[in-house]
């Protein structure tokens, strides 16, 4: 599960706790009930047993409730329709996109040469990410031919507008290659 979407729970569960302890035994004994939840706390309260198993209930239906509702992602047949449909529209990132699902074989076998053709679309529109792969195709010959001057032309593009990893590789290429 990705950062941003326990980050949620977390909170969910935060203000759970909070409500329900200001609500259960009122807003005279909220700082009573943190001090519960200290160390020397739990010893010292008869009902720390229950709020803790109650809070553990809560956290656990959190847990369901955020699979229940997460946006499911789209049917990949559907996406990649829905994403050509964007594409061929003039869509730079729907492009680009579509580059990284054909390179990468999400939910479709891998194809370089569909996958350079999605990134060279989006590149000629100035995503720099799509630079970066592009290059990186043309230096591994994978569905283009291999061409080192292409590689380093792409890649320099990328890294013209501030994309770190492709002025290292610019600077490698032209290592490799002394051009």
């Amino acid at each position: 599960m990705k950062k941003a979407g326990w980050a949620v729970i977390y909170a969910l569960a935060i203000i759970t706790i909070v409500f329900r302890i200001i609500f259960a035994m009122g807003s005279d004994h909220f700082i009573q009930a943190l001090i519960w939840f200290t160390p020397n706390g739990f010893n010292d309260a008869g009902a720390t047993g229950f709020v803790v198993v109650s809070l553990i209930q809560d956290f656990i239906i959190f847990i369901a409730i955020y699979h229940l509702v997460r946006k499911k992602p789209a049917n990949s047949a559907e996406k990649i329709a829905m994403l050509k449909v964007q594409a061929n529209n003039g869509d730079a990132k729907a492009q680009y996109e579509l580059g990284e699902i054909y390179g990468n074989g999400y939910g479709v076998p891998k194809d370089f040469a569909q996958s350079a053709i999605w990134l060279r679309m989006a590149a000629d529109q100035g995503i720099a990410d799509a630079q970066l792969d592009l290059g990186l195709l043309y230096l591994a010959g994978k569905g283009v031919p291999q061409d080192y001057i292409k590689a380093a032309l792409w890649t320099f593009k990328a890294a013209q507008q501030g994309n770190t990893q492709a002025a290292a590789r610019v600077k490698l290429i032209i290592q490799a290659r002394a051009f």
